[in-house]
């Protein structure tokens, strides 16, 4: 997770920034490009940390990194789509288009009934570890199913 999930965010971050850049070039070029070219040095830095834990010895799969190179990407190039369903400006709404509010709820409506795909099919073919059910879910305590809503 301390390799992959700033390889992923820093990628859908370079390519987001491109991708909507080429799209509408708005803002100083030079201080968006000369931040992007920091962050991609950032994951740079963080690939080398990683190979270096793994000539140490540590046994490292590149599957996670794989996963985090390709779940960057997709994240990179969604908010293109997004932005392009909506209207710019709200004193001038557009026909057709939505506005922020409700491209905000038919994107988390999505992501909602896109879980209920994805879960199942992650949680009968797991990238690591053995296949659960769904009643596993519910055997998990209160604590098990906060632990991501604050830190101990």
């Amino acid at each position: 997770m301390s390799v992959a999930f700033p390889v992923g965010i820093g990628l859908a971050l370079v390519i987001g920034v491109v991708v909507n850049y080429l799209n509408a070039p708005v803002g100083n070029a030079g201080l968006l490009f000369g931040g992007m070219a920091l962050i991609v040095v950032a994951i740079l830095l963080n690939a080398v940390a990683y190979r270096r834990t793994a000539a140490a010895g540590a046994s490292l799969s590149t599957k996670g990194l794989l996963l985090s190179v390709v779940a960057g990407c997709l994240m990179g190039l969604f908010y293109g789509y997004v932005a392009q369903a909506m209207f710019p400006n709200f004193d001038q709404p557009e026909p057709g288009k939505l506005s922020p509010y409700t491209a905000v709820v038919f994107f988390a409506m999505g992501i909602l009934a896109s879980n209920f795909l994805f879960n199942t099919l992650l949680m009968r073919r797991p990238f690591a570890g053995t296949p659960v059910r769904y009643a596993d879910y519910f055997r998990g305590s209160g604590r098990n199913h906060l632990t991501g809503c604050w830190a101990e």
